[in-house]
């Protein structure tokens, strides 16, 4: 189940990123700035997702990868609420 929310949290992300980048902020991670106010930064997000579901549906098979799987998710859980909140406090100083 968080691995379901962390996939929303992703493509969550790629929505607010547009949204921001056209408001005319800029994408802070160095990785994926080339790729911002493209259709790639939205399809990298789609790929990752279901890389993420077939690791799943994988790791269901396999004792030794669930561990390190779900240590990974909560991992990715964190950073993307952190940067969710970071969204969304762009969004409340846009409207301020």
């Amino acid at each position: 189940m968080r691995w379901a929310v962390l996939s929303g949290l992703v493509v969550l992300d790629a929505f607010l990123t547009r949204d921001a980048l056209e408001a005319g902020y800029r994408e802070l991670n160095p990785l994926l700035a080339p790729l911002a106010g493209t259709p790639w930064l939205f399809s990298l997000k789609v790929v990752a997702v279901s890389l993420l579901a077939v690791a799943v549906a994988l790791s269901q098979k396999s004792r030794r990868a669930g561990p390190m799987l779900e240590r990974g998710i909560d991992v990715g859980l964190l950073v993307y609420a952190g940067v969710t909140l970071w969204h969304a406090a762009l969004r409340i100083s846009r409207a301020l």
